[in-house]
């Protein structure tokens, strides 16, 4: 059973992006965040690294992370995310 150590309480700062196909969207991090929780209805990928978010074979290191769930973002000034097709993408920020 899973008890409040076990989850965390409802952030304070919630963002709502509609990723279209094949476009790199720039979300920049707030700067109190900390940590981010992701959700969505559909694929996207995310780069956490100053690169735009790609939907293709990386071999090099800096390919983007497909469906991430929850990051530590201290620190990031922006990420960038792509949607596989036209999707929502939600993001709670945690300080």
């Amino acid at each position: 059973m899973l008890t409040n150590n076990d989850i965390s309480s409802p952030a304070r700062y919630v963002t709502m992006h509609f990723l279209r196909s094949g476009e790199a969207t720039t979300i920049a991090v707030p700067e109190a965040a900390r940590q981010a929780l992701f959700a969505a209805d559909g694929a996207f990928v995310v780069n956490f690294n100053g690169f735009d978010a790609r939907i293709e074979e990386t071999l090099d290191g800096t390919a983007s992370v497909l469906n991430p769930t929850a990051r530590v973002v201290g620190g990031i000034a922006a990420l960038s995310a792509r949607a596989v097709y036209d999707c929502i993408l939600t993001i709670e920020w945690l300080e």
